[in-house]
């Protein structure tokens, strides 16, 4: 049961802001100042810092609009690299809680004497 619980909180629980370097600020994993959750990130990549699906403006030149995508591209590859063990560790405490439940009521039977 506690497996399944940690399975499920791993996934559920926000992503910590990623650190891109000395100069550079946090980037957080979800819309705005704030970052999402595993599954929602992996749900949902598209909406990562972005603070939903923005749109571009009239006045955004060809190169200005190039520099935003790449910087989209660059926080979706990183956000999606922080959830990605997240989902690895849940499903590792997901077959340990099913090994240990599948094997705990044959350890703990009583022994009968002979």
């Amino acid at each position: 049961m506690l497996g399944l619980l940690a399975a499920v909180l791993l996934m559920v629980l926000p992503l910590p802001p990623q650190d891109l370097g000395v100069l550079a600020e946090p980037l957080y994993c979800g819309p705005g100042a704030s970052s999402d959750s595993a599954l929602e990130v992996m749900l949902h990549p598209e909406v990562v810092n972005q603070g939903g699906q923005r749109e571009s403006s009239a006045q955004e030149t060809e190169e200005e609009r190039r520099a935003r995508q790449d910087h989209e591209t660059l926080a979706i590859q990183i956000c999606l690299s922080a959830a990605k063990p997240r989902f690895i560790w849940a499903g590792v405490a997901i077959l340990l809680a099913v090994a240990i439940g599948l094997a705990a009521p044959s350890i703990l039977r009583p022994r009968r004497p002979a």
